[in-house]
């Protein structure tokens, strides 16, 4: 029997993408799916038609006076918002992703006595699901021994659902190239971009022996302000480079590189798992419970790839990091067949498990 269920999810790709897998799933199972995120989620919409969207009144949550009173009057309204919204809807479950704006969906539907799974990408609990946890039915989590997990609901590892098309790369092998081949190089900071990666990387390229740099071929999603001077500064070092602010086919840029360059958000890394690709990886420092650096301990220590504090992320690093694997090519495809034995290709059937073990419940 179909049911109406709430997917709500925070305003980064890395909330998002998890939700919008998880939609296009109960979608083909007949469900009706409602999507609630706020604005910045918006932009990410690649949802199936069927699947209503409500976008939430809420702004960023800033440490100022005014920044915060701004913050929890968005907050309010959105809670208002979302139990008018319910009582029409009549939701039989509600399913939060993380992020500030799947609070209100899933505290309100709690205090419905709707019921409430959780997802958690990350490998350290995130503030809003460490709030929402002590009420919901399951939670859901990306990596065993996440920290910061206290909680009287059912915890299941399911891994960080990934949309149908990085499956459909997942049986292309590794391409190793030998000493004449271009080596492709894929760079992205994930959905807000990596400011860092634009200062750093074309310095480091600069520094390659010639016959090394001329094979390089290198595709950069940086942020859309960065896109003009990144473009010069790769023209300058002489290096063959496509620079975006946002990549569409990002299954198949990942499937045709040698080394991704990337920070170590979890779809991300879920991302990469699936397709089986090497990775240098950069943790943004600004992560909360610096969960990114937690997360990437999880590729370096199965050898999947290298990580590198960000403040130790230099030119000549990075430089002396491209010659030792591009003259040594078993070291990445060995990282490339470790990263694919660490994907988790279940983890969209195993949520949906929950979710309709939950419905069935009541039925």
């Amino acid at each position: 029997m179909a049911s109406t269920i709430i997917l709500a999810a925070g305003g980064t790709g890395g909330h998002i993408f998890p939700a919008e897998a998880i939609a296009t799933a109960l979608t083909l199972k007949g469900h009706k799916v409602i999507f609630i995120t706020d604005r910045a989620g918006r932009k990410f919409d690649r949802l199936p038609p069927s699947v209503q969207i409500m976008v939430l009144p809420m702004c960023r949550r800033k440490n100022s006076f005014i920044g915060m009173a701004k913050f929890g009057w968005g907050l309010l309204r959105s809670m208002y918002h979302v139990y008018r919204g319910y009582k029409m809807m009549k939701p039989s479950i509600v399913i939060g992703f993380g992020g500030y704006p799947a609070f209100p969906p899933v505290v309100v539907a709690q205090g419905l006595k709707i019921p409430t799974i959780l997802h958690e990408q990350n490998a350290v609990l995130g503030q809003v699901n460490r709030i929402l946890c002590k009420g919901v039915k399951h939670l859901a989590l990306s990596f065993d021994n996440t920290q910061k997990v206290e909680t009287k609901a059912s915890v299941t590892v399911t891994g960080t659902p990934v949309r149908d098309v990085f499956y459909e790369f997942r049986e292309t092998d590794y391409a190793v190239f030998d000493s004449n081949e271009k080596i492709h190089v894929l760079v992205t900071g994930g959905s807000q971009g990596a400011k860092v990666f634009s200062t750093v990387i074309p310095k480091a390229i600069a520094k390659l022996p010639e016959a090394l740099k001329h094979r390089l071929s290198i595709i950069h999603q940086c942020p859309k302000g960065d896109v003009d001077s990144l473009s010069m500064a790769y023209k300058d070092a002489g290096v063959q480079a496509e620079v975006v602010d946002f990549i569409e086919n990002m299954s198949e840029q990942i499937s045709t590189a040698h080394l991704v360059i990337a920070r170590a958000g979890a779809s991300t890394l879920a991302e990469l798992e699936i397709i089986g690709r090497p990775v240098i990886l950069v943790p943004f420092p600004g992560a909360k419970d610096d969960h990114q650096w937690v997360n990437a301990q999880h590729i370096q220590q199965a050898k999947a790839g290298w990580c590198v504090r960000q403040h130790e992320f230099t030119s000549d690093y990075l430089a002396n990091q491209l010659e030792c694997l591009i003259n040594d090519p078993k070291l990445l495809y060995d990282a490339a067949i470790k990263m694919k034995a660490l994907g988790r290709t279940t983890s969209t059937e195993d949520i949906i498990n929950l979710i309709e073990t939950e419905l069935n419940k009541d039925r």
